[in-house]
């Protein structure tokens, strides 16, 4: 069955990870959420994701969020409050996780976590990087880069930025080698899809 739009909620996602993820593997899926934050606003990427019937693992440093999080009817079962940096990822060695998401603060704690996750033994289809290299020194990009890709990663979109603020680049995108997506221009991708599963929260700016 087609995925549809879905009038239950509006997605506060910054640069719509929601819909890239629902777009290029469908539903029913699992994610691994490093850095969960709020469960509905704030940038959140999995709120319409379990609307699609997909579950997962999230983890947050700030234990308030659990508590708002089973306010919200989100899950809360696989609710971890913990460091991301020191999490002991090598529980999960050999499980796959279709969608990763790596966004803690600050900056540079991503490219730790992303090490941490891919020498653990787990693997994914995409993962959605955080590097801010709007604000941040372009090495946490560039690192992220050259880990992924030497293990297997593609980048498939550059800089993916916040939808009504098109100076704040803050992501890159990776795929595994078996999901077949080509490299895109951010906009190129977001402008046909924009709205296509729900409101956005945010307008979308074009450079």
């Amino acid at each position: 069955m087609p995925l549809t739009v879905t009038n239950k909620i509006y997605s506060t996602s910054h640069a719509m990870q929601d819909t890239f993820v629902l777009d290029t593997l469908g539903k029913n899926k699992r994610w691994l959420e490093i850095g969960a934050n709020n469960p509905v606003n704030n940038g959140n990427n999995t709120n319409l994701l379990e609307l699609h019937g997909w579950t997962g693992v999230s983890l947050e440093i700030d234990p308030h969020f659990k508590s708002v999080w089973h306010g919200a009817g989100r899950r809360t079962d696989e609710f971890f409050v913990c460091n991301a940096v020191s999490f002991d990822y090598s529980q999960f060695c050999g499980v796959h996780f279709d969608y990763i998401q790596i966004d803690v603060d600050p900056t540079n704690s991503n490219y730790e976590i992303l090490k941490k996750v891919i020498n653990s033994g787990i693997t994914c289809d995409i993962i959605t990087y955080e590097h801010d290299v709007y604000k941040e020194p372009s090495h946490f990009k560039t690192d992220g880069y050259e880990f992924a890709t030497a293990n297997g990663y593609r980048r498939v979109i550059e800089n993916a930025a916040k939808l009504d603020e098109p100076r704040i680049m803050f992501e890159d995108w990776y795929v595994s080698e078996r999901v077949d997506f080509e490299p895109i221009n951010f906009y190129e991708w977001a402008k046909p899809r924009y709205g296509k599963y729900c409101q956005n929260h945010y307008n979308l700016v074009c450079p």
